[in-house]
């Protein structure tokens, strides 16, 4: 099970069959249709500051407009948990969800702690602003009745201790008396709950001592960049790195490696904020990651040094690329991948970061035995950092008769001297698809020293001869005929001459490129990134063109295909400054022009029609 579905575990369960969770869940899932109430502080004063992680969710109409519009995705999203709490609440304590909708304030939030030990889950802190103690007391005093009276032989017993003049609710497990399950109290106007005593008499302590997650100066500067979106998780990356004895922790660390934050990378940070959005619009991902200041090796604060000086602008990368692209990404750390600690293979290196290490040196050895190139002295050293890549259809779109081109375009310091260096060095020995060794008596392959053509005063040049691409690009159905030229600082590399002419065009502008792409240029302002470290962009509309050609028979695509009309762009990008890195993933979308209702009835029925047996 990954970490975030084990988060969503511990979550619903304080444990599930608990009234505390019914509550729980039905805040999170119901609280979307709230007015406005009240400030987060009052969901996050009660949250001791040594969280190992965090999440606080705006329950204000305003956050969650669209939803609330689209019965339907509402429906959808929270089916099931909906049908279940409202079943729990009127079944163990008679209580309606509207008058829980009538009581509940603006926020919550959920801490989770270090656990005691190995083998345990980690510890958990609910908070739940509510407008006045009435719910709170009307649910303790029904809970109270049915478990002393026996009226429910469901239900846990409860009990009641006093902390600081402070009256608790211990819910007791019931499969063991003896065991304490969970506990909750209300204090101010926030309702608390915990699965360890321990935990939420430190939430207490939390509240009246100022000692709280908002004091954390990790999670502060985390969450003052995001505190306007609708979810906020912050992670404390300092604690995983410091933690291996615990199962739950390790899932964490193992779910973070998944994005790139491994052991090494997790030493040069200390906090991590992911925030999501939901409307009309699409849906929007933001994150923050801050560094850390202190206990970092030589080489990965050499790293960071390089990282967050000056680096060239990708503007100039937008002037090569087509609009409209089915995929076009960039990045101006070309060259600093290589000295990542990661990769570097230093002295500090883990036993995952040697992996990598080896791994990266065996490319490099695979690259000079087929080609003759050695990675880091004939691409490196000329490189100024800057590569993008764009796969489009340069003509009309779409043929469907052959695979879409590609171009890499690689930054270059000095042009005319990188392309006398290939021309000299460059000896491809084999077909790139077999091994090298069987191919060595064969005649190389290089790069052709005079121009096939000439085009907008470019000279193109192209391989000796397409020994092993010819058949290649029968198999696959491309037009693969690498061609190659250079153009003011960059270095292109066209999958045909085709794509190298539209490549020209577009940086001639005789063709609308990408900087003048007006969809692009909306879904870039709304990720409003600065000094942009890597980007990329895809026409989502030219994707749904070519399912609709291809699957446009199956069964189950006009089920999809209302939802897929709508989705319009994918765009992402990565920018840093000296306290951190930043970045956005946005999925830009007509959703308002999905019938959610239908799609869900669509669904079901395609689901129920699966499931028959054969």
């Amino acid at each position: 099970m990954s970490r975030f579905n084990k988060l969503n575990k511990i979550r619903f369960a304080l444990p599930r069959k608990s009234t505390l969770s019914a509550l729980a869940t039905l805040a999170i899932i119901t609280g979307l249709s709230l007015p406005a109430q009240a400030a987060v502080e009052n969901v996050l004063n009660p949250l001791p500051q040594d969280a190992i992680s965090a999440t606080v969710i705006d329950l204000q109409p305003s956050a969650w407009t669209f939803v609330l519009n689209q019965p339907g995705l509402k429906d959808w999203l929270m089916m099931d948990e909906w049908k279940e709490m409202q079943e729990g609440l009127k079944k163990e304590l008679d209580i309606g969800v509207e008058e829980v909708l009538g009581s509940l304030g603006t926020h919550l939030a959920f801490g989770l702690y270090k656990p005691k030990d190995a083998e345990s889950d980690l510890d958990l802190v609910f908070a739940l602003e509510l407008k006045s103690a009435d719910l709170y007391q009307k649910m303790v005093q029904k809970l109270k009745e049915k478990t002393e009276k026996k009226t429910n032989a469901d239900l846990p017993k409860s009990k009641i201790e006093t902390y600081n003049n402070q009256e608790l609710i211990l819910i007791e497990s019931d499969s063991d008396p003896n065991k304490i399950e969970s506990a909750m109290t209300f204090q101010g106007n926030t309702l608390l709950l915990s699965n360890q005593v321990a935990l939420l008499k430190q939430s207490l302590d939390a509240l009246s001592q100022g000692k709280n997650l908002s004091k954390n100066p990790d999670f502060a500067a985390v969450y003052q960049n995001m505190k306007q979106e609708p979810v906020v998780v912050w992670m404390d990356l300092k604690v995983l790195k410091e933690t291996s004895h615990n199962s739950e922790l390790k899932s964490f660390q193992n779910d973070l490696a998944s994005i790139g934050l491994t052991q090494t990378t997790l030493a040069m940070n200390q906090s991590l904020g992911i925030s999501m959005r939901l409307n009309e619009q699409g849906l929007a991902f933001k994150n923050s990651l801050s560094f850390s200041s202190k206990g970092l090796s030589g080489s990965q604060q050499g790293y960071l040094n390089k990282l967050t000086s000056p680096l060239p602008s990708l503007d100039p990368l937008l002037a090569l690329m087509p609009a409209r692209p089915l995929f076009s990404a960039m990045t101006n750390t070309l060259t600093l991948a290589i000295e990542n600690p990661i990769l570097s293979g230093d002295k500090t290196s883990d036993s995952e970061k040697n992996e990598l290490a080896q791994a990266m040196v065996e490319m490099m050895a695979g690259t000079k035995e087929i080609s003759g190139l050695d990675l880091k002295k004939d691409i490196l050293a000329h490189s100024d950092g800057r590569i993008g890549i764009s796969v489009f259809y340069p003509e009309n779109f779409p043929t469907y008769k052959n695979m879409p081109s590609s171009v890499v375009m690689l930054g270059v310091k000095n042009g005319p001297e990188f392309l006398l260096n290939l021309q000299t060095k460059l000896k491809i020995v084999a077909n790139p698809l077999e091994k090298a060794a069987e191919a060595k008596t064969e005649k190389p392959i290089t790069l052709s020293k005079e121009p096939m053509e000439t085009y907008l005063n470019v000279p193109i040049y192209t391989l000796s001869e397409d020994r092993f691409l010819k058949p290649l690009a029968e198999e696959t159905q491309m037009e693969l005929a690498p061609c190659f030229a250079i153009y003011q600082d960059f270095f292109l590399v066209a999958s045909n001459h085709m794509a190298m002419r539209a490549t020209l065009d577009y940086a001639k502008s005789n063709r609308l490129a990408l900087k003048a792409d007006p969809t692009f240029l909306q879904a870039r302002q709304r990720m409003s990134a600065q000094s942009e470290l890597n980007l990329f962009y895809s026409d989502l509309t030219r994707w749904v063109r070519l399912a609709d050609h291809f699957l446009h028979a199956e069964d189950w695509y006009p089920t999809f295909k209302p939802l897929l009309a709508s989705l319009q762009s994918l765009a992402g990008d990565g920018s840093v400054n000296k306290q951190g890195s930043s970045g956005h993933l946005h999925l830009n979308a007509a959703f308002d022009k999905v019938d959610f209702a239908k799609l869900v009835k669509e669904l079901e029925a395609l689901d129920s029609e699966t499931q028959k047996p054969e």
